[in-house]
């Protein structure tokens, strides 16, 4: 993503805070101690980057961008521009909310060997609730008929994460064949009957001698 951003009076100081949840100053903050000085945080930036990193002319035109990379965390984010550096830092500007298209979508899919040395097993993280979704895996020969496994959904909660909840899904019981080329997609059958298919990957097995 590409952050544009302008201040009337630039220094070196100058820095962009990436805040997910989008929530973090002092509108919705209030100081935990009476000793606090504003800005009021709720949480630490969750990456930061120095105004001038890619502007060498920022210290004179005040203008810059930044492109920065984010992944899905399942909640928003918000964009902030601060002076004074990190250690007296001063809210400058905070940016309109952004979030992703679909927060809950299946990603990151991770491949492993199973309880036998014929079986694999695909796991993956979505925003789903078990409650919400049914988790299940489509695999089988490439170009071949493809098999259904059901998968078990594991959900973390605030307390164990940070500010967000999670779940983690795992289908086993995929039996292979050597040197075989496998496709594997992951799903969720949500309970309004919609089927969402979101992610795809797709691996060879070969037994390690």
């Amino acid at each position: 993503m590409v952050v544009e951003f302008s201040h009337p009076n630039p220094s070196n100081d100058d820095w962009i805070g990436v805040f997910s949840p989008s929530g973090f100053s002092s509108e919705i903050c209030q100081p935990e101690n009476w000793e606090d000085l504003p800005p009021f945080l709720c949480t630490a930036p969750i990456k930061f980057q120095y105004a001038n990193f890619t502007n060498d002319a920022y210290n004179k035109s005040g203008k810059g961008s930044l492109r920065l990379q984010l992944i899905n965390q399942r909640a928003d984010f918000a964009f902030a521009l601060f002076t004074g550096g990190l250690s007296a830092p001063k809210l400058i500007a905070v940016s309109n909310k952004v979030t992703f298209e679909n927060p809950k979508a299946p990603v990151y899919p991770r491949l492993a060997q199973g309880k036998s040395w014929n079986e694999m097993t695909v796991t993956w993280t979505s925003g789903y609730n078990i409650k919400e979704a049914l988790p299940f895996v489509e695999w089988g020969p490439k170009g071949g008929h493809q098999m259904l496994s059901p998968a078990g959904t594991l959900t973390f909660g605030r307390n164990s994460m940070c500010d967000t909840r999670i779940s983690l899904d795992t289908g086993y019981q995929m039996v292979l064949t050597f040197g075989a080329s496998l496709t594997v997609s992951v799903h969720h059958l949500i309970l309004d009957k919609i089927l969402c298919n979101v992610l795809l990957s797709s691996g060879t097995w070969e037994r390690q001698r």
